[in-house]
């Protein structure tokens, strides 16, 4: 990469602010230089983004946004659920682990869920 980069990955849905941007959902890269060090603070303490600088900008490069393509999938695979059909949901009003694509790690289940959930509360 030639120029410094930072990269905000964005679980919640595109139109998310935050440090005065407004966020597509998934990968979002900026010039290093575009955010203060108040703004940088906001994006690291949120749990809805995430925040690569430096060297982890390098390793996201050669692994790709593949997780945050993957949250997108995810969120929108669990708004895509019969509610009605008992044998896809937890107790707790949560999908089962069977209800989401075969190879679904724990963390992107978790991940997914918390982002589906953020969306209704805007809503």
């Amino acid at each position: 990469m030639s120029k410094a980069t930072i990269i905000v990955i964005c679980a919640a849905g595109t139109g998310y602010r935050r440090a005065g941007e407004v966020f597509q959902q998934g990968r979002n890269e900026f010039p290093a230089d575009h955010f203060n060090e108040a703004q940088l603070e906001q994006l690291r303490s949120d749990r809805r983004t995430e925040l690569l600088e430096g060297e982890a900008v390098k390793d996201s490069e050669a692994q790709g946004a593949v997780d945050a393509k993957r949250l997108a999938e995810l969120v929108a695979h669990i708004g895509q659920l019969d509610k009605k059909d008992a044998a896809l949901w937890k107790e707790d009003g949560s999908p089962k682990a069977n209800a989401y694509p075969k190879g679904t790690t724990a963390e992107e289940r978790d991940a997914a869920w918390e982002a589906f959930t953020d969306e209704l509360d805007k809503a």
